[in-house]
């Protein structure tokens, strides 16, 4: 979340305002011009505190972890990958591909170099 500030927030807020009133189409236009505002401005900050924003690779680092532990320790049992899917609050099939792209390789695979 950003807050901003100076000749920036006033650009900002004319277009937030100009979105409210036009077709669909021409909001992402308006959009649009407000992401390169910010971009091309140094007037604002950021409203978190560094150690507390968990960036997309720690996330997908820890539910990785997490899916080998689970794997790991229930190997003995069965394991579906719809139970899987479901455990990390996902699709059977958004698993799997995401699955093989954090580790270039297949579940089942992955199963398969554990034995």
């Amino acid at each position: 979340m950003l807050q901003t500030k100076g000749k920036v927030k006033n650009e900002i807020g004319t277009l937030f305002e100009k979105m409210a009133s036009c077709f669909p189409a021409k909001r992402i236009t308006y959009l649009l011009s407000v992401f390169a505002d910010i971009a091309d401005s140094r007037e604002f900050q950021s409203l978190f505190s560094p150690g507390f924003i968990l960036t997309t690779a720690d996330t997908d680092k820890e539910r990785i972890r997490l899916i080998f532990e689970y794997s790991i320790t229930r190997y003995a049992e069965r394991i579906t990958i719809e139970e899987l899917a479901t455990l990390f609050s996902m699709m059977r099939q958004s698993f799997i591909r995401y699955f093989k792209r954090k580790t270039n390789k297949t579940y089942v695979r992955f199963l398969m170099e554990v034995n």
